[in-house]
């Protein structure tokens, strides 16, 4: 019955609510960063810690999410898989870089956050928004 079932369901909905589901996880991820910077200078070393991992965490989530799709793209029909799975690359990249971020504050024991890097969040979070829509 399991087979009949999948076979009756097309893949293609499942593929784009992953898909959606991704995409949310990046702005997720770019939310959490810019909480983090923002209050950057209110935390200590073990909460700067503890925030990074949160986004590490995001970041886990994002690697699962994008094995997955890349599996599933392989067994769909019907639409231009190159296209889409830049796409799925670039949300992976997106929310790796955003962890990278965070990590590297923590690593290298930054201690002051300026207004440019704060200003550069907020745009990664509108830019991350605006695909988000997309």
């Amino acid at each position: 019955m399991k087979k009949i079932i999948q076979w009756l369901v097309p893949k293609e909905h499942k593929f784009y609510e992953m898909l959606s589901e991704q995409s949310n996880n990046a702005m997720e991820a770019a939310k959490e960063l810019k909480n983090f910077i923002s209050q950057y200078a209110d935390f200590g070393r073990n909460e700067r810690k503890s925030r990074a991992k949160i986004i590490k965490d995001i970041e886990s989530k994002g690697d699962v999410l994008s094995h997955e799709l890349t599996k599933l793209l392989k067994g769909l029909r019907n639409i231009d898989k190159a296209d889409i799975k830049q796409a799925v690359i670039l949300l992976d990249d997106i929310i790796d870089h955003i962890n990278a971020a965070a990590s590297r504050a923590v690593i290298f024991s930054i201690e002051r956050i300026d207004e440019h890097t704060s200003k550069l969040i907020e745009k990664i979070n509108e830019i991350v928004a605006e695909l988000n829509d997309a």
